[in-house]
C-alpha cells in the first residue's frame, strides 16, 4: 500500500502534468477524508484510494460522462478506469476522452401541435429527444420548423432564447441540450356583432361578449377583448408568450410586442367565423398608439354617454387600434384576443412574387409619370430591389391597373401578401393588409396620402391634368394604411381630392 506521502506525491505528479490544460476550473471533491468512500483518503480535496484509482462510483462533485475533476468515465485527476493516478484512459486533471452530447428536446405542448429542428450537418428531430454524438467545440446551427398552418413556434430553451427560429452555438465538452417548443397559435378576431359602451357593462362583460362569439363559431380557448381601462391597459392584458393568427390561419403578429406595433403582418379584420363585416368598421379599443390607456372609455365601458376612442378594422399602421373617437351610444364592434396559446406564427413569404411599396419621396403632382416612376426606381435601387418598378398612378393609358400585368402575387417588401394571387390586385376589392412599407420594409411615419389619380385601382380619375399642373386643379389620391382599393371613405385610392400644389408620396409595384 503506497505511503501517504507517496499517494501526496502521485497527485501532485499528475497536477503538474495535466493541469495547466484543464479550462475546466472543477469543484473539489472532499475536505475530510471521511467525505470519500471505499477506504479512500482526501488529498488536496480530491479522494485517493489506495490502488491510485479516482474515489467514488462515476467520480465525485463535477464527475461524469467524459470525466472532470472529480473523475468519471474516462478519467481524472486520481485516475479513471484502469488508470493510476494521473492515469487512466486518456486521462488527466478533468481530462478524458468521453465524446459530448448534442441533445436536441422538441417539446409539443399541445396536442394538436406539430414541428421539428433541423440541426445543420446532423438531421433532424422530430417530437421527443434525440442525441447525437458530437466533437467537443464544434459549432451548429438549429433551425425550428412548424408544420401546417395554425401551429406556432413557442421559444427555445438552453443556449437558444426567445422566438427566433434559428439559432447557433459551440458545443463544450460537457454537451449540452437545447429544446424547442412549439404549440397552436392563438386567435384574433373583430366581432360580427356590435355593442355600445353602456352595453358591456365593464370589462368583465366585454370579455363574455368575446367568448360567446368564439364559442359560436367553434374557435378554442380563452378570450379577451382587447380594451384599455383605469385599471388595465389593453396590452397588460396579452399573455408574455404567443402570437396572434386570423380565423382564415394568416398570421397577424408574432407576440404581444409586435401586435401593439404599427408593424403587424396581416390586418385582423376577420370575424369569429372568417367572414369580413359590413358596417361599422369602429372597433371600440379605449386603447392609444402605444397599447396605453386613452382619455375616452365610456367610463370604462358602463355608460352610453361621452366618447369611447375606437380603431378602424379597415385601416394599418396603428389606425387598427387608434383612430378617432365616437359617441358611447353608437354601434362598435370589438377586437377579442385568445390568451392560452403559446405558439408564435411565422409568415410565409411567397417564393414567386413581385413586390409594392410605397414612397418615402413625396412630390408636387407635376412630374409627369416620369416623374413618378423615376421616384419608383431610384428608391428601389438604394434599397437594393431588383426589377423594374412603376408608380401606381392613372395615366392617358387609363387606370393605374393597366400599367400591371396579371400574373403571380404583390408582396409588400416585408413579404406580406396583398391578395391571395395576382389578379386579385387588380380589382377594387379588399387587400389582406394595407401597403405602408416602403422599399427598405420600414413603416411609413406622418403623411399617408399618395397621389393616385384614380378613384379605385382600376377606375381613373383626376391626375392634376396627367401630372402636369401644380398651381391649379385637384387630382385624385388615397390614404396607405387602407386595405380597401376600391373608392370608399379612408380608402387606398382615390378616397381624398387633393389641390394640386400639394406633395405627397406614390405607391410603386413591379409590372
Amino acid at each position: 500500500m503506497p505511503t501517504t506521502s507517496l499517494r501526496l506525491a502521485l497527485v501532485a505528479a499528475a497536477f503538474a502534468l495535466f493541469g495547466a490544460a484543464c479550462q475546466c476550473n472543477p469543484s473539489k471533491q472532499c475536505t475530510s477524508s471521511t467525505d470519500c468512500s471505499g477506504g479512500g483518503v482526501c488529498l488536496d480535496g480530491y479522494c485517493v484510494t489506495d490502488d491510485g484509482t479516482g474515489g467514488g462510483s462515476g467520480g465525485g462533485t463535477g464527475g461524469g460522462t467524459g470525466g472532470s475533476a472529480g473523475g468519471g468515465t474516462g478519467g481524472s485527476a486520481g485516475g479513471g478506469t484502469g488508470g493510476s493516478a494521473g492515469g487512466g484512459t486518456g486521462g488527466g486533471a478533468g481530462g478524458g476522452t468521453g465524446t459530448p452530447t448534442l441533445t436536441v428536446k422538441v417539446d409539443l405542448s399541445d396536442a394538436g401541435a406539430a414541428g421539428h429542428v433541423v440541426i445543420s450537418g446532423l438531421g433532424r428531430c422530430d417530437a421527443g429527444t434525440c442525441s447525437f454524438p458530437v466533437t467537443a467545440g464544434a459549432s451548429f446551427t438549429v433551425t425550428a420548423v412548424e408544420e401546417g398552418a395554425g401551429n406556432g413556434f413557442a421559444g427555445w430553451a438552453g443556449p437558444c432564447a426567445g422566438i427566433g427560429r434559428t439559432c447557433g452555438f459551440s458545443v463544450p465538452d460537457a454537451g449540452l441540450t437545447v429544446t424547442a417548443g412549439f404549440d397552436r397559435v392563438n386567435f384574433i378576431f373583430v366581432t360580427s356583432g356590435t355593442v355600445t359602451g353602456g352595453t358591456l357593462l365593464g370589462l368583465n362583460g366585454a370579455d363574455t361578449v368575446c367568448q360567446n362569439h368564439a364559442a359560436d363559431a367553434g374557435l378554442p380557448g380563452t378570450y379577451r377583448a382587447l380594451l384599455s381601462t383605469t385599471l388595465s391597459n389593453a396590452v397588460n392584458r396579452l399573455p408574455d408568450a404567443g402570437g396572434w393568427m386570423r380565423p382564415d390561419l394568416l398570421p397577424v403578429a408574432a407576440d404581444r410586442v409586435h401586435l401593439i406595433s404599427d408593424g403587424i403582418w396581416y390586418q385582423p379584420r376577420l370575424t369569429e367565423s372568417g367572414g369580413t363585416p359590413g358596417t361599422p368598421n369602429s372597433v371600440a379599443t379605449g386603447t392609444l398608439l402605444d397599447g396605453g390607456l386613452a382619455a375616452t372609455t365610456c367610463t370604462d365601458y358602463a355608460v352610453n354617454t361621452g366618447n369611447v376612442t375606437v380603431g378602424n378594422s379597415t385601416q394599418g399602421a396603428l389606425s387598427w387600434i387608434t383612430n378617432n373617437a365616437t359617441s358611447c351610444g353608437s354601434s362598435v364592434r370589438l377586437y377579442c384576443v385568445g390568451v392560452d396559446r403559446a405558439g408564435s406564427p411565422a409568415l410565409d413569404v411567397p417564393q414567386n412574387r413581385r413586390l409594392a411599396f410605397v414612397s418615402n419621396t413625396v412630390a408636387l403632382p407635376d412630374i409627369g409619370v416620369a416623374g413618378f416612376d423615376g421616384i419608383c426606381a431610384n428608391e428601389a435601387s438604394d434599397a437594393g430591389l431588383g426589377g423594374t418598378f412603376v408608380a401606381l398612378i392613372s395615366t392617358d393609358a387609363g387606370a393605374p391597373a393597366a400599367r400591371l400585368n396579371n400574373g403571380v402575387v404583390w408582396t409588400r417588401t416585408d413579404g406580406v401578401k396583398l391578395t391571395t394571387a395576382g389578379p386579385a390586385f387588380l380589382s377594387n376589392g379588399e387587400w389582406l393588409a394595407p401597403l405602408v412599407l416602403n422599399a427598405r420594409g420600414d413603416v411609413l411615419k406622418g403623411d399617408f396620402t399618395t397621389w393616385t389619380g384614380a378613384s379605385a385601382i382600376g377606375t381613373a380619375a383626376g391626375n392634376c391634368q396627367l401630372w402636369s399642373v401644380s398651381d391649379a386643379g385637384t387630382g385624385a389620391s388615397g390614404l396607405s394604411t387602407s386595405i380597401q382599393s376600391g373608392g370608399v371613405t379612408q380608402g387606398a385610392f382615390g378616397s381624398l381630392t387633393k389641390n394640386c400644389g400639394e406633395a405627397h408620396r406614390v405607391y410603386c409595384a413591379q409590372p
